[in-house]
């Protein structure tokens, strides 16, 4: 079980997918800047684990993004998209 550093377009694709499912969930217009930090590991499908930049109104934050693929069901879901603290903003 080895971690893998996702290329930039497959990683910005599950960032704004994890923007996307967050923003209908929970009514909010987070909006994606860039990545901060993209990792996968491969289990019982992939997890992606990514640090973005996102837009919460007029202020840049930091959030940590968790989303679950398994691509040969073409599913994916979020589990967890939350702002990260000024400690770990470093990743």
């Amino acid at each position: 079980m080895g971690k893998d550093r996702p290329k930039g377009p497959e990683a910005i694709e599950i960032a704004k997918f994890a923007i996307h499912k967050h923003n209908n969930e929970a009514k909010t217009k987070l909006q994606f800047e860039s990545l901060v930090k993209a990792e996968k590991q491969v289990v019982e499908g992939i997890n992606y684990r990514i640090g973005i930049n996102a837009l919460d109104g007029t202020t840049s934050k930091v959030y940590g993004v968790i989303v679950l693929v398994e691509p040969w069901l073409k599913f994916k879901k979020l589990i967890s998209l939350n702002p990260l603290s000024n400690q770990i903003r470093r990743m």
